[in-house]
């Protein structure tokens, strides 16, 4: 008689555990539910959920990412699925519960913020192969956007703190940082939260600056993975090459981002066709007074304007642009080395922009200077391969502006320079200025000069 009380306590366990069975059959696993949405939405509905793996083609090892992420899209031609996802993103490859998955992710969702870019987009893994790193600075596009004055402006911070504060150091030594990791491989360079963070006048200035450029979320090198501001973009090499959406909502088609919140929105695809509204993100929003330190908003257009891309919030009223300037896109005209850096420490603005009228249109003299591409040509090549709406070859006869600043998609077919917009294929004739009726004496080349005949109404 006093085993009942035992074998009632072992019925009631064997209900427990058969009905937890029964709720695990009908739940499924932790990530089933992300396959159901995806399949829902795909039409799919009665396809039941499995485990996804791929193998990654330069290791052989299993990864098991897309059995939630189904759907994501593929980042690019050059980055396949068969990359894999760890290779950048880090994490647990093998993993199938969240938390354990996502336990050493690089810079959370986006391993391209400049503060751990050498790791995210410089290493290709554990064969110690290299893709956007590794000391050959023409390939290591890590170290030299890391230089550059999108993510640094040194010089131009130096001329600032030196003017108001009397603050004097060598050019190019003070550089935007939330985080001293940014500055690794940038010997003698002080973040400029170190110098806002100390006493007196200098601290002071330091201090607007920051708020004004760091806060505000413009430059490249504000960490921590995404940055905020008037009109929001992701951090390091995603601002420019991860097209943003108005709404700064995930658009793309990862069951489990659906409807999250993603600074610049946009999808899980990188672009070399740069539209210029994608600059208009920081550029054009407004200007800086360096009196006052701060920044005033344009008054002329909405944020809306500027978020969606009108040609309103590119063309500045009462302003004179040429016909390219209205007609092509920034990035046709402003080449890889200047929108990245070249790997120096630049003083200004003027020693990072190189491309000139002449450089496409010629002087009355002297037609525009070429480069002939050559086999060794890696950069040029990569470029080409790149695009989907021109291609660049061994012997491709191209605009230049000098060193690495060549116009990749300005090329000669016979005597006639054509430029293939980057970013949506439409091709334009320039016309030479020799044997034309310019009177300019050809030695002035900058915009305004130009611009004195040649321009159009902005809109």
């Amino acid at each position: 008689m006093k085993s009942y009380p035992l074998k009632l306590a072992l019925v009631g366990a064997l209900v427990i555990v058969a009905s937890l069975l029964v709720v695990a059959r009908e739940t499924g696993p932790s990530w089933a539910v992300y396959q159901d949405r995806r399949h829902a939405a795909a039409g799919d509905g009665e396809r039941g959920p499995q485990v996804i793996s791929v193998i990654v083609a330069a290791t052989g090892t299993q990864e098991l990412c897309l059995t939630c992420h189904d759907g994501i899209e593929e980042t690019s031609s050059s980055h396949p699925v068969e990359l894999g996802c760890t290779v950048c993103h880090g994490g647990q490859p093998l993993a199938l519960d969240a938390d354990v998955a996502h336990q050493g992710l690089v810079g959370k969702a986006n391993p391209s913020s400049l503060d751990v870019a050498a790791r995210g987009c410089g290493d290709l893994g554990p064969g110690g192969e290299k893709c956007h790193g590794g000391g050959d600075m023409d390939r290591d596009h890590v170290a030299r956007v890391t230089r550059s004055l999108q993510a640094t402006y040194t010089g131009g911070i130096n001329t600032v703190l030196k003017t108001f504060t009397g603050f004097d150091q060598p050019v190019g030594t003070t550089a935007i940082a939330r985080d001293e990791r940014v500055r690794d491989g940038l010997p003698g360079v002080v973040a400029l939260t170190t110098v806002a963070h100390g006493t007196g006048r200098v601290a002071t200035t330091a201090s607007d600056l920051e708020e004004s450029c760091i806060d505000d979320g413009c430059h490249l090198s504000t960490t921590g993975g995404e940055v905020t501001g008037s009109v929001g973009h992701a951090a390091g090499c995603a601002a420019c090459h991860v097209a943003r959406t108005d709404d700064e909502k995930y658009a793309g088609d990862d069951p489990t981002m659906q409807g999250r919140t993603v600074s610049g929105g946009g999808t899980h695809e990188f672009t070399t066709a740069i539209p210029f509204e994608q600059c208009n993100t920081c550029h054009n929003r407004g200007i800086y007074d360096l009196r006052g330190l701060e920044f005033y908003p344009r008054d002329d257009v909405g944020l809306a304007e500027i978020a969606a891309g009108s040609p309103a919030s590119y063309y500045r009223p009462n302003e004179r642009y040429a016909a390219c300037e209205v007609n092509l896109n920034c990035i046709d005209c402003h080449t890889q080395a200047e929108a990245m850096g070249d790997g120096r420490l630049l003083p200004d603005k003027t020693e990072a922009q190189k491309t000139r009228c002449l450089n496409c249109h010629g002087t009355p003299t002297d037609p525009p200077p070429t480069r002939v591409v050559l086999p060794s040509d890696s950069t040029l090549l990569a470029l080409g391969r790149a695009s989907a709406v021109y291609e660049v070859r061994v012997g491709d006869r191209l605009a230049t502006a000098g060193g690495a600043n060549v116009l990749s998609s300005a090329q000669w077919i016979g005597d006639v320079l054509v430029v293939t917009d980057k970013v949506d294929g439409a091709r334009h004739e320039v016309p030479p200025v020799r044997g034309s009726a310019c009177e300019q004496d050809g030695s002035s080349q900058g915009s305004d000069y130009c611009h004195t005949c040649h321009y159009q109404e902005a809109g």
